[in-house]
C-alpha cells in the first residue's frame, strides 16, 4: 500500500527542499498554500500531512480517518507542547530558543541542542512522567518504521 502524503504549504518550505524520498514511499500531493477552509478537504484521505504554517486542529484531524502522522516543518510556538514545558519550568527558555530560531539566529542543530540541554538537572521522574503522557498520533510508530526502510 502506498501512502498518501499531503504537503499543505509547499511554497513556504523553499525551492531547495528535496522531497524525492517522500515520492519513493507514497503519492505526494503538494499545495502551494492552504487556507483554513481548504484544510479538512485536503487532508481527509491523507496518511501523512506536512505543514509549515497551516494550523491543524483536533476537529480537522478527526475528519481524516487514515491520518497516521503530522510533520510540522516549523518552529512556531503553537507547535510545541507548551503545557509540558510550563510544568517543567522551562517555558520561558523554550520561548526564547524558538524566537531565536525563527529569527535565523540559531540553526536546527543549535536549536535542538539548546532545547535538550534544558533537560539537564531536571527531576528525572517528573520528566519521565510528562514524556509518557505526551500525545502521539495513531499510527506514528508504524509510519516511522515504514519511512526507515
Amino acid at each position: 500500500m502506498r501512502l498518501s502524503i499531503v504537503i499543505l504549504d509547499r511554497e513556504t518550505l523553499g525551492d531547495d527542499l528535496d522531497i524525492s524520498a517522500l515520492r519513493e514511499i507514497g503519492d505526494v500531493t503538494e499545495y502551494a498554500n492552504t487556507t483554513k477552509d481548504e484544510t479538512t478537504t485536503r487532508i481527509k484521505d491523507a496518511h501523512i500531512v506536512i505543514s509549515n504554517k497551516v494550523i491543524l486542529t483536533k476537529e480537522m484531524m478527526l475528519q481524516a480517518p487514515k491520518l497516521q502522522l503530522v510533520c510540522i516543518a516549523a518552529t512556531g510556538m503553537n507547535n510545541i507542547e507548551l503545557d509540558a514545558a510550563k510544568e517543567l519550568g522551562i517555558e520561558k527558555e523554550i520561548s526564547t530558543i524558538t524566537k531565536k530560531a525563527m529569527a535565523g539566529e540559531l540553526d536546527f542543530f543549535e536549536s535542538l541542542t539548546s532545547r535538550v540541554s534544558l533537560l539537564k538537572g531536571l527531576d528525572y521522574e517528573k520528566v519521565k512522567n510528562i514524556s509518557h503522557n505526551l500525545p502521539f498520533m495513531s499510527g506514528a510508530k508504524k509510519t516511522i518504521k515504514i519511512l526507515k526502510k
